[in-house]
């Protein structure tokens, strides 16, 4: 999806607000709600922001500490303190599923991207209302899968600049425009639809998909009443089918809490990373375009697995999970009975006289008022009893604090207070420097409180009843509760809100979604954050704002969602305001030679392409499978306007070029694992003068997702659809762009060439990859060395240099080692035996 127009933002009101929610104060009554048929319509794309723009997520990419994964000495437009992104693995995605009843809109989108931020939802909801004509404010959710390689610059919470560079007005806006232009889509395509919710539990045993990272709180008990498991990751998936009153399936969300990084912080290179994998088996579950979209759980404390190295290993994720959710996917039941919906967001004061926690009464948690300057700590944490120790005195820090779990090496502060537990903790007002070193930041920027430190957004939604299959097996038919969380949840942290909704609410299926809406950093409760470690490190307001956010949320499901009633908007809970800020002028480069292809002997010694590639431009007439790779290098446009379009074609047997398209229809672009491609700017800084633009794609002869070793073969070439500029000043959306083509001489793709190696009493067979490898070939093998076999061979004797003997077909057994055993009994007088697979892959050996 490309930008198309922007409409500034409307910037609401926020007066001061107490901590729990009051009486509405407005005049205007509520209405009631009413129950209709439930509609679902769902549609996806991509994001595109122009490389050079930094990536998200990773502190140690900031200039001003480490400058990790910088590519080279470029410089960009698109970057302020942080190293410049260079490629593309894979684009990150925009999902989006809008839900009506007839009387209600809920709408939730989610992009891969770190997290989200209060500006997001509320510029979407507006612009979604403007092209709709439907009030959608409070009914729009957005959240991130906390990708650390994805798009920064696009977040106006300054605090979190050290993890984002400086806000960008024209990233924001083409983010928000290319998410509307999807869920406008999604609007579009409303339909009559079943729905259904599935639980379940312990599904993935083995830590095959996903695993505990938060050894701290392993012997921390919060819920005397269960065992000692609760300080291990959440076992919980959740399953929402979305089908045609036909039992089409439309679309299915899918969470489960998981940092899904396997790009490390030295990388440069953009990518979804391992949710998309997760999203793209279930989507080509299907025979047509089903809409899968990961939403994140209690991801906060909780990190990916997977086999294999490199981008190959995100591949194995998707593989490795899906089984599970398809199964339980299955066992979903969906209902089209009318159900009634209602959703609100709401954004709270996050100060420290803001910041109490009851739970629900049992306790009375807060940070003591400081009219007349700090108050003295008594560096007691815990009462006898092991209980916390009230108020929390220890948390001096008036407009925040980072870094308490582990601290800021070498960075000079002052103690928040000598209690271990505190001890390590970085003032927001000591980093005020830093931030002003590191970005192009003006004084309104540094005003304390921080922009983005004084309210967080959250979301709640309710609907019902709909089929619920719980964990045990059972179904219901249930209302349910929707939380979406402003940070990373972690498994303390979810099961409480499950716990206390069931208890609180009477609400016993509580959906948990995180990196939503606004982001906190991580959300602990009080015990686990004093357990200290990482986790504790990146969380703003102390051990009490996560639980205070929550405890808010479900203040608003029962003081909003929980009746027949839609209460109207209150300006006390608007979200936060920010500046405005015009859009720069920058100088796009002219490219009058857009879309010429470069031969091996054009390419500039600056050419950046990834660690473990050689650039070698030339089109070779044969490709093989699995071991064969094809590059191709061509003059772009500047990466301002230019997000080139890569697609993979075969000669059809009528002589035309078609597009290589998935099981599912998806065509074959730089969309996906298969191609990867990158930028580099020449000369590669300063960056306000004349520059070229090299774009550089490789694609690995391998399948999609299905039939990985059996591409077929046939006459392929790559068509790029690219666009450039003829240059001058100019502002987003830059007009006057113009398109390009390019492609690619053809060439052929012939099969793999087996790998067959005799021992004492039968045979290894194995397929293969190249130490270049960068896609999945099988989950049992590896991407850069020997694969298994699979499916029936054929096993061809041959008794001499002209005679074939006899053949016969035998099942591949289970692999062993990434590679195929085949016991054989070997004829008399065989001089060499021939094993094809079953896609046509063959290697031979001789016997003597």
């Amino acid at each position: 999806m490309k930008p198309t127009a922007f409409l500034p933002l409307s910037i609401l009101f926020a007066t001061a607000c107490p901590s729990a929610p009051p009486e509405n104060p407005t005049e205007t009554p509520p209405v009631p709600l009413t129950a209709g048929a439930p509609e679902v319509g769902a549609a996806e794309g991509v994001l595109e922001l122009p490389l050079g723009t930094p990536l998200a997520g990773y502190t140690s990419r900031c200039l001003c500490l480490f400058g990790i994964g910088s590519p080279d000495d470029r410089e960009s437009h698109f970057a302020t303190g942080f190293v410049p992104s260079s490629g593309v693995q894979i684009r990150p995605t925009i999902k989006v599923v809008w839900i009506s009843n007839g009387d209600e809109h809920m709408v939730l989108t989610k992009t891969d991207s770190m997290s989200s931020w209060d500006g997001l939802p509320q510029a979407i909801a507006q612009r979604l209302s403007e092209e709709t004509g439907q009030d959608l404010t409070g009914r729009v959710t957005h959240s991130g899968n906390h990708n650390h390689s994805s798009y920064g610059t696009v977040s106006g919470h300054v605090g979190l600049y050290l993890g984002n560079d400086q806000f960008l007005p024209e990233n924001h806006a083409a983010f928000v425009e290319q998410v509307v232009a999807v869920a406008l889509d999604a609007y579009a395509d409303l339909q009559p639809a079943k729905m259904g919710i599935g639980w379940e539990k312990n599904w993935d045993p083995e830590n095959q998909v996903y695993s505990d990272r938060r050894g701290e709180n392993n012997d921390l008990m919060v819920f005397a009443d269960e065992g000692p498991e609760q300080g291990g990751k959440d076992p919980h998936l959740q399953v929402w089918r979305f089908d045609a009153l036909d039992d089409t399936p439309l679309a299915i969300i899918m969470s489960w809490g998981m940092h899904p990084i396997v790009m490390p912080a030295t990388e440069s290179m953009v990518s979804a990373d391992a949710t998309f994998s997760i999203e793209a088996e279930v989507a080509e579950s299907f025979d047509h375009e089903v809409v899968a979209m990961f939403l994140q759980g209690s991801g906060g404390d909780a990190s990916v697995r997977g086999r294999d190295d490199g981008y190959a290993r995100m591949e194995t994720v998707g593989i490795l999970a899906k089984d599970a959710i398809l199964d339980l996917w299955e066992q979903t039941p969906t209902s089209a009975a009318p159900l009634t919906l209602d959703a609100v967001t709401r954004s709270f004061p996050i100060g420290r006289s803001d910041v109490h926690v009851t739970r629900d009464g049992t306790v009375d948690w807060y940070y003591p008022d400081q009219p007349d300057g700090p108050v003295p700590a008594d560096d007691i944490i815990y009462n006898a009893d092991g209980s916390l120790s009230s108020p929390l005195d220890e948390w001096t820090a008036e407009h925040g604090a980072v870094f308490c779990g582990q601290g800021l090496p070498l960075f000079p502060t002052d103690l928040l207070t000598e209690a271990e537990e505190y001890g390590a903790c970085v003032e927001i007002d000591d980093l005020l420097g830093l931030l002003e070193f590191a970005f192009d930041v003006t004084p309104t920027d540094l005003e304390l409180p921080l922009p983005g430190m004084e309210k967080v957004q959250t979301g709640v939604a309710s609907l019902g009843p709909i089929p619920v299959r719980a964990p045990d097996g059972s179904t219901a038919e249930e209302d349910v509760l929707l939380g979406f969380f402003p940070g990373e949840s972690t498994h303390f942290y979810h099961h409480q809100w499950r716990r206390r909704a069931a208890d609180e609410l009477g609400v016993p299926h509580a959906l948990a979604f995180a990196y939503s809406m606004d982001h906190e950093g991580y959300l602990l409760l009080p015990e686990d954050w004093l357990m200290g470690g990482y986790e504790s490190d990146i969380s703003f307001m102390g051990p009490l704002a996560a639980e205070y956010l929550q405890e808010q949320m479900l203040l608003t499901a029962g003081d909003v969602l929980l009746d027949d009633l839609r209460q109207p908007a209150d300006a006390r809970w608007a979200p936060a305001t920010y500046p405005e800020r015009d859009f720069r002028s920058l100088q796009i480069d002219a490219t009058p030679q857009a879309g010429q292809l470069l031969s091996q002997d054009d390419l500039p010694d600056t050419l950046w392409i990834p660690p473990g590639f050689a650039a070698s431009v030339d089109m070779p007439a044969e490709v093989p499978r699995i071991a064969g790779q094809v590059q191709f290098a061509w003059h772009g446009g500047d990466p301002a306007v230019d997000q080139p379009d890569i697609h993979l074609e075969r000669l059809d047997d009528s002589g035309a070029w078609q597009p290589v398209t998935s099981r599912s229809g998806r065509p074959i672009t730089e969309d996906h694992p298969d191609i990867v491609h990158t930028h580099t700017p020449v000369p590669l800084e300063p960056v306000d003068a004349p520059q070229e633009h090299i774009w550089w794609a490789a694609w690995q002869a391998v399948g999609h997702i299905h039939d990985r070793a059996g591409l077929p073969s046939g006459t392929y070439r790559f068509r790029v659809a690219g666009h450039h500029h003829p240059g001058g000043m100019d502002t987003w959306p830059w007009s006057g762009v113009m398109p390009y083509d390019a492609i690619t001489p053809s060439f052929e793709v012939r099969p793999a060439t087996l790998t067959l190696e005799r021992a004492d009493d039968g045979f290894w067979v194995s397929l293969d990859a190249p130490e270049d490898g960068y896609r999945l070939v099988d989950i049992d093998g590896s991407s850069t060395g020997s694969n298994p076999v699979r499916g029936p061979l054929t096993i061809t004797w041959t008794l001499d240099a002209t005679t074939e003997g006899a053949t016969e077909v035998v099942e591949a057994p289970a692999p062993s080692g990434g590679r195929t055993w085949l016991s054989l009994e070997i004829p008399k007088d065989s001089v060499a035996v021939t094993v094809t697979d079953q896609y046509g892959n063959t290697g031979s050996v001789g016997l003597d």
